[in-house]
């Protein structure tokens, strides 16, 4: 893939995007309310969940909520006056590439990424500032963006394939690479690391084998404080347990930058992990949460591990206030962060910093006080 398969102006798009610490508060919430359009088999149950997750992000935060203008009234009633409620068309997919990321605009304002969902939801990548590659486009040379295209794997979902804890620790899923090559995968963590302002990137395995986005590390690791990750775990004979194990492993001896190890909290999946209609394993997970601040919503399935899942996270968060919502019409979508997403607020400014990053870029340099 070429630099030319790109809208013009791709490759001075946020060059720094900033990963928000994982318990910094959002500016607001978007969430999408589940229609049987989009292909729940139990529209009502997974509503019922969206909009009790909603309301108790709502305590703390401005909370939107997008539904089909056929489920407009529903939503609004089951939502309450708390929430906003508004008509979308779109579809659901196009939240599973979304992670809360905050980038700069041309004039160095602090500028949200991955916020205004895509007119066209067919597409797959939607707008050009709303997938990792762009980001990767956006670091300067034609030439250095080429070569990061071809090391890059052709696949949908990109942007949840990466998972940062804000203080300069990134996991990026393998499947991300399109090759085996060390000297790629080297240049990729560094162009990762230059877009995403990380100082070390650890590669992991990916997601769950039978996902509808292979890869995708929603439910399978996500950092709850900086330096401490969580990583979903599975029993022997499962098939995830390989993958997960290596993981986990693979966590557990990563070093920060200031040379501690992170601290590693394991959490189980379900234990009767569920299945589609078709027999096809559910990417259902504790770790597909929402989080704000101290707040946590976290999914149940009406399994035995819930009560487990929540007792880890509590004794690994000691200080945060923690729900769960059940979701087990939600399955199909891992739990709850794939149908929604955070805007975060705006981080502090270095005007040298960013100055820089614009000049390296091509763009304009931001003007003291613009």
């Amino acid at each position: 893939m070429s630099d030319s398969a790109f809208p013009p102006g791709a490759i001075d798009l946020h060059p720094v995007c900033l990963l928000p610490s994982p318990d910094r508060p959002a500016a607001i919430w978007l969430a999408v309310w589940p229609s049987a359009v989009d292909g729940f088999t139990d529209p009502r149950d997974a509503g019922l969940a969206i909009a009790e997750a909603a309301r108790l992000l709502a305590r703390d935060t401005t909370v939107a909520v997008v539904a089909r203008p056929g489920d407009l009234a529903d939503a609004s009633m089951r939502c309450g006056a708390g929430v906003r409620v508004s008509s979308w068309g779109g579809s659901l997919r196009c939240f599973a590439d979304r992670l809360p990321m905050m980038g700069h605009g041309p004039d160095g304002r602090p500028q949200a990424l991955d916020w205004a969902p895509p007119s066209d939801a067919a597409a797959i990548d939607h707008d050009p500032d709303c997938d990792i590659t762009a980001r990767l486009l956006g670091l300067g040379g034609h030439g250095e963006a080429a070569a990061a295209m071809r090391a890059l794997a052709p696949v949908a979902g990109r942007a949840q394939m990466i998972a940062g804890d804000g203080h300069g620790m990134v996991v990026a899923s393998e499947a991300l690479l399109a090759t085996a090559d060390p000297d790629a995968r080297a240049a990729v963590a560094d162009l990762l690391c230059r877009s995403l302002d990380a100082e070390r990137v650890i590669w992991v395995p990916g997601g769950f084998s039978e996902d509808d986005w292979p890869g995708s590390l929603d439910g399978v690791v996500r950092f709850l404080a900086p330096g401490v990750v969580a990583v979903a775990t599975a029993i022997d004979g499962d098939p995830d347990q390989p993958a997960l194990h290596e993981t986990r492993l693979r966590l557990e001896v990563t070093t920060q930058p200031d040379g501690r190890l992170l601290t590693v909290v394991p959490v189980p999946l379900p234990r009767k992990r569920p299945r589609s209609e078709d027999g096809r394993l559910l990417p259902a997970s504790y770790l597909s949460l929402l989080r704000d601040g101290r707040r946590l919503v976290v999914p149940a399935f009406d399994d035995g591990n819930d009560d487990v899942a929540l007792r880890l996270l509590s004794r690994a968060l000691p200080a945060a206030a923690i729900e769960q919502v059940s979701c087990r019409a939600l399955a199909g979508y891992g739990g709850l962060a794939r149908l929604a997403v955070a805007l975060p607020q705006a981080p502090a400014l270095d005007a040298a910093a960013i100055a820089a990053a614009m000049t390296a870029s091509g763009g304009p340099v931001p003007q003291p006080g613009a």
